[in-house]
């Protein structure tokens, strides 16, 4: 009776533990092994619209091929070739990104910009009617204010967001991606300035700069570069105008974290599935010995 009554539980155990695993695969869905789109190649598309064009007449797109998911990159007015077919008349207010249109990006317009290779990118660029036009500057300096790069100057109409991005400085790593403001009338309000920290890995020399962090990274130059550092904020935009607050613009899911999902799937699955081998292990033994009572 006491060998019935034991068996009994143990099979109603069994199922129960089945129904429980049926039960998480059905809400956790299936393992995110699929690790392809860390060797896809992604492109960024640059669309110039029709008051301009890159580098000669009717070349209205500029591509920017072979990169990597995870790979930091940054997209410059600068570099891309851009033609204003009436410039007397148009000036460039910088590019928009495709998927923002109702979004705080949206209001902004992208000089240069730095982000994260997730998918493939593309760019519009948007122009406005000259007048009345202000000038502003973006300074690259360490923590003590000694300048790293050449100061550079831009032109906008007041009212307006320009976002400039960071560029890559052997030996230091920038405290943000990218800075926004808007433009005043008043041209000394007008200053970007870009916030740079001593690289401790790098190799290369240089003075102290009063740094205390342990941030490593690596730098480079360029206007549309790759940089291998994983301390610099992924996708934010830092607000001049809102204490400096950064905005997160990029919150989407990536595939990177379903990968991270699936892991712990998996351990669940695993737990669960090593519950069942004990149970059944033990109901074979049950039964093993309530066989050799009954030759018995």
């Amino acid at each position: 009776m006491k060998a019935k009554k034991t068996k009994n539980l143990l099979i109603t155990s069994l199922l129960t533990l089945m129904m429980i695993f049926m039960g998480t695969a059905a809400q956790s869905g299936p393992l995110h092994t699929d690790t392809s789109f860390a060797e896809t190649e992604y492109t960024i598309f640059v669309y110039s619209g029709k008051e301009g064009y890159f580098g000669s007449p009717g070349n209205t797109v500029k591509k920017l091929t072979g990169k990597k998911y995870g790979q930091k990159v940054t997209v410059s007015l600068g570099d891309l070739g851009l033609v204003v077919k009436h410039p007397e008349e148009y000036y460039v207010r910088g590019m928009k990104i495709a998927g923002h249109d109702n979004d705080e990006l949206s209001s902004m317009q992208l000089m240069s910009y730095s982000f994260d290779i997730e998918e493939d990118t593309s760019f519009s660029i948007a122009y406005g009617i000259k007048g009345g036009m202000v000038k502003y500057r973006v300074k690259y300096q360490d923590r003590k204010g000694n300048t790293l790069h050449e100061t550079e100057e831009f032109y906008g109409m007041p009212g307006d967001r320009p976002v400039v991005a960071f560029k890559l400085i052997d030996g230091y790593i920038p405290d943000d991606y990218n800075l926004v403001r808007e433009l005043k009338e008043d041209e000394s309000k007008n200053v970007f300035v870009f916030k740079y920290h001593k690289d401790k890995a790098d190799s290369s020399g240089g003075g102290d700069d009063g740094d205390d962090s342990d941030n490593d990274g690596n730098g480079g130059n360029g206007g549309i570069n790759t940089a291998d550092n994983d301390n610099i904020p992924v996708n934010n935009i830092r607000d001049l105008d809102d204490n400096d607050t950064p905005l997160t613009i990029n919150d989407e899911e990536k595939p990177g974290a379903d990968a991270s999902s699936g892991l712990a799937s998996g351990i669940i699955y695993g737990i669960i599935g090593l519950g069942l081998l004990i149970a059944l292990l033990l109901l074979w033994l049950l039964l093993r010995r309530k066989k050799k009572e009954d030759e018995s």
